[in-house]
């Protein structure tokens, strides 16, 4: 697969290890001989923080009356004024540091400041002590604050509380609390903590360099392919590992080698070969039970497309074998949980890209099944066709995020807000990309004269993200069995504004427009400015059953 590109596209080892690379490469690929390469690179690393972005912290501050005695609020006020200084003084590079200040004291709670930064704050009152305690008060109000989009936009950095107090509460302060833990943004900032230390390491930026999640995607499904059809032929590798994978230098290029196959074997159930390299090994063989199968293949391969799409091992990243090097053993023999196990909390990781914005919920419970239910039981693995087809599935989800505005520039899952994950910017790639449906349509000389039109469309479950990349739509949809070998009948991209459809020669492809009873044959390129209208296209022969891509336009 590939071959023919090896002299333009060299490969290197899997996705950021070892580069190879001849000597004519390295003159030719600097940023010097090629200015568009190497600028693309310097975005990239600079992704990382575009712009300030906002850092929330929003003081709770207790001026009941128990906090006048023993200089306790003289001490607060003191406390609070060196914070505020403290966070002007910090560079407003990475972080544009906030202050929310709430006080509770008496009957309510009051907003002092209402998340301005830090660096803007000329004066802060001193605070007097009297009254009751009313912190439940004080968490509503908390809860209203990081609820104001305007005032916590989604980009910004996750919230930090700080609660100040010396006393019990004397309002229900429970409910106040869970509703506070329980809100939208809560929930949310706690998935994206490992996604923002991340940003404050730069490790992002080598993410992105390397072609970002789309890239990710389309190797792995490149590769699950391959080890599919070995695994159809009877063959397993045997010792699959980051180093034992080729990839494409150039992000531009998706090419993947197997290499080091001598150990390739037949792949029964009992083979004696108990090859396997650290970290990647199915607990069966590190346990030296069973050699090496399709099943092993499967495990070391889900081993590694998790590193590559959350940056974390399924098993030895987690807070407990992190914090304790004796149990990475332990792990790797099946004796601890895996780091997302839905069941059993001990083993979680802090650390990471949050699944949910490199995974779709089919790759999600594709992982759950390999490493959970596959754990003690090889043959409960998603085979690798499985694997493949979800891959190519999520690979065709990529939205492209519109650099330009705080844009990044970086790829990411589709949504209906088509939010950025990355940059947090909202809607960004609304104005360059549309999600197509594909349906199957059959004549009703298939289904009898009886048959109502509804019964016509039965909807596949899979999708296609159109943007300004022309996209192949071949006969069958990715995410499905057939998809890889299935010839392409046209090619559909979004250019100026228009919706661009080139026909492949001498295939059958038809437009229906709502609203037009009349269905269109079309050939050569077609361009359809008009938005707002729903389109299928159906492809292939319009008197047999068919498949058809369907969006609104």
């Amino acid at each position: 697969m590939g071959w023919a590109s090896m002299n333009e596209d060299n490969e290197s080892r899997f996705f950021n290890a070892t580069i190879i690379r001849n000597e004519v490469d390295k003159k030719m690929n600097t940023p010097k001989n090629n200015p568009e390469k190497g600028s693309a690179i310097t975005k990239l690393k600079a992704f990382a923080a575009p712009q300030a972005r906002p850092l929330p912290v929003i003081i709770l501050a207790d001026v009941s009356g128990s906090m006048a005695e023993n200089g306790k609020i003289e001490a607060l006020n003191v406390a609070v004024k060196q914070m505020v200084e403290s966070f002007a003084k910090e560079s407003r590079l990475r972080a544009d540091i906030q202050v929310g200040l709430i006080t509770f004291g008496g009957r309510k709670a009051d907003l002092h400041l209402p998340l301005i930064s830090a660096h803007a704050v000329s004066e802060v009152e001193a605070f007097t002590a009297a009254g009751a305690t009313p912190m439940g008060a004080a968490f509503a109000l908390a809860k209203q604050l990081l609820e104001d989009k305007e005032r916590v936009p989604a980009r910004a950095y996750r919230p930090v509380l700080v609660l100040v107090s010396d006393g019990a509460p004397t309002d229900d302060w429970e409910n106040p609390l869970a509703a506070l833990k329980g809100s939208e943004r809560a929930q949310k900032d706690v998935l994206r903590q490992a996604h923002e230390r991340l940003l404050v390491e730069d490790s992002l930026a080598g993410f992105l360099a390397t072609g970002g999640l789309a890239r990710r995607l389309r190797l792995l499904a490149r590769l699950g392919r391959v080890l599919a059809r070995l695994h159809g032929l009877g063959i397993a590798h045997g010792d699959l590992s980051p180093k034992n994978v080729f990839v494409s230098r150039s992000v531009e290029h998706d090419q993947v080698w197997l290499i080091d196959c001598d150990n390739l074997t037949y792949a029964v159930r009992n083979s004696d070969l108990q090859i396997y390299t650290p970290d990647y090994g199915a607990p069966e063989i590190f346990r030296g039970e069973l050699g090496i199968s399709t099943y092993t293949d499967i495990w070391s391969f889900a081993v590694m497309a998790f590193q590559t799409l959350t940056l974390l091992h399924p098993f030895k990243s987690g807070t407990l074998v992190d914090t304790d090097s004796e149990l990475e053993a332990a792990a790797f023999r099946g004796d601890i949980p895996w780091i997302d196990h839905d069941g059993d909390e001990r083993n979680r990781a802090s650390a990471g890209l949050p699944r949910e914005i490199v995974c779709t919920p089919q790759l999600t419970e594709l992982f759950r099944r390999c490493f959970q239910d596959g754990l003690s039981t090889p043959e409960r693995r998603p085979v690798m066709a499985e694997w493949a087809q979800a891959l190519e599935a999520a690979a065709a989800l990529q939205v492209q995020c519109e650099e330009g505005d705080g844009g990044c520039g970086s790829t990411f899952l589709w949504s209906e807000s088509r939010e950025c994950p990355f940059c947090g910017q909202a809607g960004r790639g609304a104005n360059s990309s549309v999600l197509m449906d594909h349906l199957v349509f059959a004549p009703k000389s298939f289904l009898g004269e009886d048959a109502k039109p509804q019964d016509q469309w039965t909807a596949t479950g899979q999708a296609q993200v159109v943007g300004r990349t022309p996209v192949p739509l071949r006969l069958s949809p990715p995410g499905t069995a057939s998809f890889p070998d299935s010839r392409s009948l046209a090619s559909v991209w979004i250019q100026s504004g228009a919706l661009t459809i080139q026909v492949t020669s001498g295939e059958n492809v038809t437009l229906q427009t709502s609203g037009v009873k009349k269905l269109e044959p079309l050939h050569g390129r077609i361009r359809l400015p008009a938005r707002g209208v729903r389109i299928a296209l159906h492809m292939g022969r319009i008197d047999a059953p068919h498949g058809v891509w369907r969006l609104t336009w």
